[in-house]
Formats: C-alpha cells, structure tokens, sequence
C-alpha cells in the first residue's frame, strides 16, 4: 500500500473513531435505552443482575456500574434503583431477588425498555409518557384554595398528592407551551419541573379513585384556560390512540398512602411535598427548601 493510500486510511480511521465517540456521548446525553434493574448489560433480568450488583457492591467487581464509575450517579441510579428511594444500596439487590423468586414489586420504572440519560443503549426504547404512578397521598385542607390550573378555578379542599415517573423530555423546560398532564377528568398541578430525575410531583383536585383510570399527557396548552370539555376532548384522544397509563385497583392500594389533614396548601407543601420532592427529584432541593420556609404573618 502507498503511503498516500494508508494516509487516507488513517484519515477515515480517525473520522469514524470521531463519530463514534460523538454518537455515544449523544446517547448518553439523551439517555440510551435500558432494561431497568439490568445491571451486567445483556438486556435481560435474571439472577445474573443481582449477582453483577451484590459483587459491585461487597467484591468491587466489575470495577463500575453500567452508566459510570460513581454508584450515585444519576444513570446508575435510575438504572438500579429498583425500590425507588432514590439511593442505589443492599435493599435494591434484595427487591430484585423477591421480585424474580417470590412475586415481590417490579422495578419503579418497570420492565420495559427506557431512555435513562447517561446509560448506554442496550435496547431500543418505545416513546411513553408516563412510566409509573409511585405515590398516591389523599389528602384534606381546612382552608381551600383556588385551583388554577383549569378555567374556572375551583375552590380545592381535599385531592391527592402524586408521584409519577415520566418521559423527562416532556417536561423540560423551555420558551413555549408545553403538554398538559391529566388524570380521570381532571387537569394535574405540576408542582416541579422534574426533568432532570424525571420525577413529577403533582396534585389532584379531588379524591378521584384512579383505579383502572387513564393517566396521560395532552395537547400543549396553558392550563389555566383547560376547561371540562378540553379534559374531555383530550381523554378522548388519549383513549382513541392508547397513549395512557393506568393501574388496577390492587397496584392504586398498594401506592396509595394514609390521608393526611393538613390547615392550607403552604402547610401541605411544607410537610409533605417537599419531603416527596426531596426524595424523587433532589436534584430541585432549592425548591423545596423555598416550601419550607417559615409562613409570615401580616
């Protein structure tokens, strides 16, 4: 070969090698697609997964976890985090081991292939928008308040406060509309972005049973000007295309928390969602040291 040729070679050699590293840090920016709880990479869930994860744990090998060296980052969190505390620890293992022997709770995520941002792409994920209903907190105030997130502003006093694990690019923000979350026939109040843990934490204007239930992501609009026949036309949509989530009535009691009767909405930020935000989303703990500030009186 002429040393002009091999030049060549070498050029498109260093080119692909190129694309290909740009490719890879694209995905993972993206998120690559993973079979959540699939700690050894071969796209399925086994009893090899929680060997691979009690060996990183107790023997140090593999020497890192699937989506980078730190146990915490948010890749390897989201990837391996099967009980859905938020922290990558000895009980995950276990829940994965009662899941595959005894029947016990799936992955938060659940089984299907997702798009986790920093994780390599094993499998090819389906575009969904919601994942998983987590938390389920009825709740009752002593002072209503005005619900603003649909057009005739309603006086709330009870609903429910929710957790949902969502497709994080619905909820980015950014300089434009952007889809509305519903559930039964009511408009959800987004509490937090939620973009960046891909947990959303929202309220319910009433004590809805969400069994069997549709739960989605509608037209990008503001919600303030939602009105019954938006909800309407929108869950119509929803169900024509099968684009929702649901859950049985036994999923809805095992996720559904005691009531809880707090005085007004500041007191329920305060000594709830912000610990529920805390726990899914930290990434937003400014925001949630704001709802615990101190209440001022006049």
């Amino acid at each position: 070969m002429n040393l002009k040729r091999k030049s060549w070679w070498s050029r498109i050699a260093i080119l692909t090698a190129g694309f290909l590293s740009l490719t890879l840090t694209v995905n993972a920016q993206q998120g690559g697609g993973q079979i959540p709880g699939d700690c050894n990479q071969d796209g399925n869930r086994d009893i090899s997964d929680p060997i691979c994860y009690f060996q990183f744990l107790f023997l140090g090998a593999p020497n890192e976890l699937p989506c980078g060296a730190d146990v915490d980052a948010p890749g390897n969190v989201s990837l391996l985090d099967w009980n859905g505390d938020q922290l990558v620890d000895i009980s995950d293992g276990i829940s994965m081991l009662l899941y595959l022997f005894v029947g016990g709770n799936d992955h938060v995520l659940g089984k299907d292939c997702v798009r986790i941002v920093g994780c390599p792409q094993i499998c090819e994920p389906q575009d969904t928008d919601i994942f998983n209903l987590v938390h389920i907190q009825p709740f009752r105030l002593e002072q209503s308040f005005k619900y603003d997130w649909r057009r005739d502003q309603p006086d709330v006093q009870s609903g429910l406060l929710v957790v949902l694990k969502v497709n994080s690019g619905l909820v980015t923000p950014r300089n434009t509309l952007e889809p509305v979350l519903y559930a039964e026939n009511q408009t959800v109040q987004r509490l937090n972005h939620g973009h960046e843990s891909g947990f959303v934490v929202g309220i319910i204007p009433e004590q809805i049973d969400l069994s069997d239930e549709p739960i989605w992501f509608g037209s990008p609009a503001l919600p303030e000007r939602i009105d019954e026949k938006t909800i309407a036309d929108e869950r119509t949509k929803a169900e024509d295309s099968g684009e929702f989530f649901s859950l049985s009535s036994d999923e809805i009691k095992i996720r559904t928390q005691p009531s809880i009767i707090e005085n007004n909405l500041t007191t329920l930020l305060r000594n709830h969602a912000s610990g529920l935000l805390l726990k899914y989303s930290p990434q937003e703990e400014r925001l949630a040291k704001t709802w615990r500030l101190p209440e001022t009186t006049p």
